[in-house]
């Protein structure tokens, strides 16, 4: 009997540990998993990604002044300015929106007051004319009144294309400014191209002399081509009364100093004359709203090719610039030159020297060929070498 109670005490308490290890097993389980989930709630969380925000275009203003807009964008930089090219862009293309909806308006007129002519002429060749109102007259009545709604399309159109001509200048403040810092503007300078000018046509007599009085008579059409070609004339006549004035001046002061030579007093006077006209033709270009860095970069381009091929005629230039400078003769002078040539120099141009000969010949000798050998001067009595020497006082 008492080892038959000892079991059932050892079973009880087997059964009870059994049970309080196993509802701590399940409490482990439980409580586990959830400690990592309050700790990364607890965690701050990271804060987000924030792009960097675009610049807003600040100078989009058709009507903003030329100087202002210049002093505005100076001190821009590159993502600013492209934010201002976007804004430009975006205006230029709404206002040849515009126009190009006019302009369909206008050859929709131009197409009903075909159709009213054709037809008046069609009746009148089918019917004999009814009492009242002749048929010819009443389509003349129908197409007076489409031709005056036609003109004040055009005249709309004209206002709008100068509307579009003062964007694109302004337009282009931008992107000079913004050709400084880098920027690509291609594709902007294509469109401005692609739309700009003034599309006539010539068989539409009526809007074609109505396009051209609202034009002539426009602050952005005819009366600005008038002042830019206005300030061509004065440039380029300017600068040739400028370039007299400064060859006379020059001539009188040569004459005083004795040191230089006739030749490069000629050199002087009638270069510095070319040279003062061609400025102020360049100004003149540049007033007729022409664009010179291209000009300018062509001219670079063609002048390294020319030098290339044409080396020997440089070394002819560079040759009498030289003799100009040393003076070893002067016009009037009896030279022998090239080992054979002898007499009276005549003239001397930048690539070659004349020479009469006592044959009464002229000769025409490159300025290589006379710097480049033994120059003998027979007026002065001396005998100048193409490269002289210096030697150092004792």
């Amino acid at each position: 009997m008492v080892s038959c109670t000892l079991r059932k005490r050892f079973a009880t308490t087997v059964l009870v540990l059994g049970f309080f290890l196993g509802g701590a097993a399940n409490l482990a389980a439980q409580t586990t998993p959830e400690q990592p989930a309050d700790a990364a709630a607890a965690a701050p969380a990271a804060p987000p990604a924030v792009a960097p925000a675009k610049p807003k275009a600040i100078t989009a203003n058709p009507a903003i002044d030329l100087d202002d807009l210049k002093l505005i964008v100076e001190p821009m930089t590159k993502a600013e300015l492209e934010a201002e090219s976007d804004a430009w862009f975006a205006l230029l293309r709404a206002k040849v929106s515009e126009i190009s909806k006019a302009e369909i308006a206008i050859r929709r007129k131009n197409r009903e007051i075909a159709a009213i002519q054709a037809k008046a002429k069609a009746t009148a060749a089918a019917a004999p004319q009814t009492e009242g109102t002749p048929a010819p007259q009443q389509a003349a009545a129908k197409t007076e009144a489409k031709s005056d709604a036609k003109v004040q399309l055009v005249d709309y159109s004209t206002k709008l294309a100068a509307e579009r001509t003062a964007i694109i200048d302004r337009f282009k403040v931008v992107l000079d400014e913004l050709d400084v810092l880098g920027g690509d503007t291609k594709a902007q300078r294509a469109y401005i191209t692609a739309v700009s000018g003034i599309k006539v046509e010539v068989s539409d007599y009526v809007s074609t002399i109505a396009r051209l009085k609202a034009w002539v008579t426009s602050d952005e059409g005819g009366l600005r081509w008038a002042k830019n070609i206005g300030l061509f004339l004065t440039y380029v006549l300017g600068s040739v009364v400028v370039a007299r004035i400064a060859r006379g001046i020059l001539r009188r002061s040569s004459a005083i100093a004795s040191a230089t030579s006739n030749l490069l007093r000629s050199f002087i006077i009638d270069w510095s004359g070319r040279a003062i006209v061609a400025l102020g033709f360049l100004a003149g270009l540049s007033a007729l709203e022409v664009n010179l860095a291209p000009v300018l970069a062509v001219i670079g381009a063609a002048g390294f090719v020319v030098a290339f091929a044409l080396q020997g005629t440089l070394s002819n230039l560079a040759s009498g610039l030289l003799i100009m400078v040393n003076k070893p003769f002067d016009i009037g002078d009896e030279i022998e030159v090239g080992g054979d040539i002898k007499g009276r120099v005549e003239a001397v141009s930048i690539f070659s020297t004349y020479v009469v000969t006592a044959e009464n010949t002229r000769k025409i000798v490159p300025n290589n060929t006379i710097w480049g050998g033994v120059i003998i001067n027979h007026s002065t009595g001396g005998v100048s070498p193409a490269h002289p020497t210096f030697t150092a006082a004792e």
